[in-house]
């Protein structure tokens, strides 16, 4: 993979629409989102139904480059991306690429438990361990960013990866009851993935100096393993697993999420907390693939070559490689202040190693306040990428459409920006049960002696006009 490939991604998804969408992670209304942080949200969503139309994000990240004075605005109108600036680090040097796109999904909240399925295709991709200076000079030796070569080269622990896959699951979660005021939420989803690409090269160790034009390399040690990018050329599982603990406001001993039973009235919650365990499993890519791994100090190469391509007598195809999911461990946090403003904290930390063939999830913190009603919700989430590099965001909801950024400062000021992801949401929800809008009769509502009275005809058209109206009404609330 070429740096030039990896800043490409960047200018594209300044204009694709961020796949963690910290902005709503603690959204009470969001059933088609809450379940890829943690699969038992579903159970008591405040949305009956919910349909999801259209959803997309991307994010890009680093530290080592940054955009100068950035304006998104300016883009949107066709303005040339400005070019990346080389920045210094104190070690630990990344870039991290993620998007997704969700397709059809549906879930439903309902008595005591929630269901639904959902499809998406995602793309993780990775390069640490290195300068933006000496990718450039290593990866891309033909570019004309430099116009002189390094005189010695040295790194440890380089890794570039990527990885991009579909998704089908099926989600269930199930509400139990501890206590008057407890609730206690669990949850499953399985998915089936089919892959589409997959490309991991790792450096443990390189070494070279340049004499006469040519690199005379001391040691390497480094491995290769990818696929030709194909729909389907790899299949796997991966499952999901959560729960959620909830102090309620009241008694929910006759507690029933958007049912008749309890008059679909949902009972609030003081505090929550949510532990979960996402994508577990992996992919078996079988089409296309080809491995190597290299571990010499025999051989020298020119100024004109990659180092990579003298992998070229180390490589084997055709042989199955397989790809790990992007685990993580999810911790979540929510403090309902009983005035519609909510604080929410969010933990991710990524369970694969460097070592293993596979994608990596984000490491990072998010503190998030938002005020959420049921038309409406905003939310400020301050993320603190790999767990040390700051950034403001800004997410708003109208019923089922959402639009947030990860970092908004660039859209109130052009300045440098090393992060950026955009993220949207279009939906149709059925907030409440329809059944708990009509009322029938039962015997024990009537009166001793009541009788029933004689309807006339001026109260019968009205009574036809009323019922078309409230089918208005029913379509609306799905808008």
């Amino acid at each position: 993979m070429r740096v030039s490939w990896i800043m490409l991604f960047i200018w594209c998804s300044l204009f694709v629409s961020a796949q963690d969408k910290q902005g709503m992670a603690g959204s009470n209304y969001l059933s088609t989102s809450a379940l890829f942080l943690n699969p038992a949200n579903t159970s008591d969503s405040r949305c009956f139904l919910q349909f999801n139309l259209a959803d997309a994000g991307a994010m890009v990240s680093t530290n080592i480059a940054y955009l100068p004075k950035l304006n998104p605005y300016a883009l949107m109108f066709g303005a040339t991306p400005p070019e990346p600036v080389p920045k210094s680090t104190s070690g630990k040097e990344f870039v991290q690429l993620r998007a997704d796109v969700m397709g059809p999904a549906f879930v439903i909240s309902t008595m005591d438990f929630g269901a639904g399925f959902f499809t998406r295709v995602r793309s993780n991709s990775m390069a640490k361990g290195m300068s933006y200076d000496a990718m450039m000079q290593i990866l891309d030796p033909e570019s004309d960013y430099h116009n002189a070569y390094p005189e010695q080269v040295k790194v440890n622990d380089v890794l570039i990866g990527s990885m991009t896959w579909a998704e089908y699951g099926l989600n269930y979660s199930k509400m139990l009851r501890l206590e008057p005021d407890r609730l206690l939420n669990v949850g499953l989803s399985v998915k089936y993935l089919t892959g589409i690409n997959l490309n991991y090269k790792r450096v443990n160790e390189l070494e070279a100096n340049l004499v006469d034009s040519t690199y005379q390399v001391i040691r390497l040690k480094a491995s290769d393993a990818y696929n030709d990018a194909a729909w389907n050329s790899g299949r796997g599982f991966s499952a999901d697993l959560g729960i959620t603990y909830k102090k309620m406001l009241n008694n929910i001993n006759n507690y029933y999420v958007n049912s008749k039973r309890s008059n679909c009235k949902y009972e609030d919650y003081k505090y929550k907390w949510s532990v979960s365990l996402m994508d577990l499993g992996a992919l078996k890519f079988t089409k296309g693939t080809h491995r190597a791994k290299i571990d010499t100090t025999v051989y020298t190469t020119s100024q004109d070559q990659s180092f990579t391509a003298n992998f070229d007598n180390y490589y084997t195809a055709n042989q199955p490689i397989w790809a790990i999911c992007p685990s993580a461990l999810v911790l979540q946090g929510d403090y309902n202040f009983e005035n519609r403003i909510y604080l929410n904290a969010l933990l991710i930390k990524n369970l694969i190693p460097d070592a293993v063939i596979g994608a990596q999830a984000s490491n990072l913190i998010c503190i998030a306040p938002r005020y959420e009603t049921r038309t409406i919700e905003v939310s400020l989430p301050l993320t603190f990428q790999r767990f040390r590099y700051p950034y403001l965001g800004l997410a708003f909801r109208f019923r089922t459409f959402v639009l947030g950024v990860d970092n908004v400062v660039p859209f109130i000021v052009p300045s440098n920006t090393s992060h950026f992801g955009v993220y949207f949401k279009l939906g149709l929800s059925l907030f409440r049960n329809q059944a708990c809008n009509t009322k029938k009769m039962a015997v024990d509502d009537c009166r001793p002696g009541l009788k029933k009275k004689k309807t006339s005809r001026k109260v019968k058209q009205g009574n036809n006009i009323n019922k078309k109206n409230s089918l208005k009404k029913r379509i609306i609330t799905w808008l």
